[in-house]
């Protein structure tokens, strides 16, 4: 996962979002919205530096994302 900007080329304001990128079945990539964070105008006045904060979050994210996909075989 990963902090998504996208700017609106009409109002010039930049969205934040957490996406993820994945293949579909027909192997296309896609991305997918995990999660809308709203304005970087807006944020900028409950975050000091709202990029740095939610790009930290997205990582940690997507390290839980990695972590619940490994599976731990034991052998007996």
């Amino acid at each position: 996962m990963y902090l998504r900007q996208m700017t609106d080329k009409k109002k010039g304001r930049t969205y934040l979002s957490i996406a993820h990128n994945y293949k579909d079945q027909n192997g296309k990539p896609k991305v997918k919205i995990i999660k809308p964070l709203g304005r970087l105008d807006e944020l900028a006045k409950q975050y000091e530096d709202p990029i740095a904060h939610f790009t930290t979050i997205a990582k940690e994210m997507e390290d839980e994302r990695l972590q619940s996909k490994k599976v731990d075989i034991t052998l007996v």
